[in-house]
Formats: structure tokens, sequence, C-alpha cells
């Protein structure tokens, strides 16, 4: 059925694409079918500049996409417990902190700030 490999600490589907040099994860994530992360930023006059920082037991479910940084903050940020539904999309500079819910579809643009314990429902575009 589903094919998890154990990498650094987490469990990544066989299909996920991951931009390995451009991350810095922690552990007991799950990254699941499709999820590409450290694709180019959406932005097309700014260069991508910096790093994806992913912390402990987060949850992307299938077709999630996280953006690398620009050089506005150099950072895109997902913090620890996150539950990040399928298709939502991260842009560059996203800053999420703890136990936050994406729902499906959910769409961040760039240089957005999601605070703890939010819960953002089904197709909300920020």
């Amino acid at each position: 059925m589903l094919k998890f490999k154990k990498i650094k600490g987490n469990l990544i589907h066989s299909t996920a694409i991951i931009n390995w040099n451009e991350l810095i994860i922690g552990k007991g994530n799950i990254i699941g079918p499709y999820v590409v992360i450290g694709n180019k930023a959406q932005w097309k006059n700014k260069k991508n500049s910096g790093k994806i920082k992913i912390g402990n037991k987060n949850i992307f479910n299938e077709y999630v996409n996280i953006h690398l940084p620009t050089t506005l903050k150099r950072l895109t940020f997902i913090g620890n417990n996150n539950y990040i539904m399928n298709s939502s999309t991260i842009d560059h500079d996203c800053y999420l902190d703890n136990n936050i819910v994406l729902s499906s579809n959910v769409i961040l643009g760039g240089n957005v700030h999601v605070m703890k314990y939010a819960n953002l429902g089904m197709k909300t575009i920020v």
C-alpha cells in the first residue's frame, strides 16, 4: 500500500520530492505521497535565498507544497505538531508556529505568519 522510508528520524513516502540541501528538519515528521519540499519560490523577481526549517512531529498529507524562501526573510519555517492536510501550499518566507491545522487546499501566499493553535478551514487563501 503506502511505501514510507525512515529518513533522518522521519517517515517519508517514496513519491515525496525533497530538496535535502535546503532543508533543516527535526524528527517524527510524516511526509506523505507527492509532497514537494524545497521547490523555487513563486515570486518572479526575487531570488531564492535561505533554508526551509521544519520542527518535530508534523504531518504533511498528499500533494502539499512548501517553497524555498527569498532574500526577504531567508527562512520558510514550520514549527512543531502541525497538521497540514492535502493539497495545501506554504509559499516563500512563511512562518508557522506550533499546533496549527491547515485543512485541505489551504494556500498561504508568501510572507504569511500563522500563529500557534490556528485552524484554517478548507480552501482558505491568505
